[in-house]
């Protein structure tokens, strides 16, 4: 059983990159009553349900950690000289023609 300050809290989410026909899988998360009441008003300022908004969330979430790992793979190869940064008149110049 959750403790005194906790909520328990389902969410329906889906993977990081939505695929037809995937099938959804159910999560229950347990936070703190105060966590859970900023997720409700925030959620109906949105005007959407906690649990929509909560998916919203992990979705923005999880693409910006895709974001970050790309970025990092790009600074290893800079860093590495497999790959090089160019100033965008450099790189504009091969294109005008």
């Amino acid at each position: 059983m959750p403790d005194a300050g906790k909520r328990v809290c389902e969410v329906v989410y889906s993977r990081a990159k939505l695929e037809v026909g995937s099938m959804n899988k159910r999560v229950t998360l347990e936070m703190p009553e105060e966590m859970h009441k900023l997720i409700v008003e925030y959620a109906s300022e949105a005007g959407a349900e906690p649990d929509d908004y909560l998916r919203q969330m992990i979705q923005r979430e999880l693409e910006n950690l895709q974001d970050l790992a790309a970025a990092d793979e790009a600074m290893k190869r800079i860093k590495s000289g497999e790959d090089k940064v160019i100033s965008s008149e450099e790189f504009w110049r091969g294109l005008d023609d």
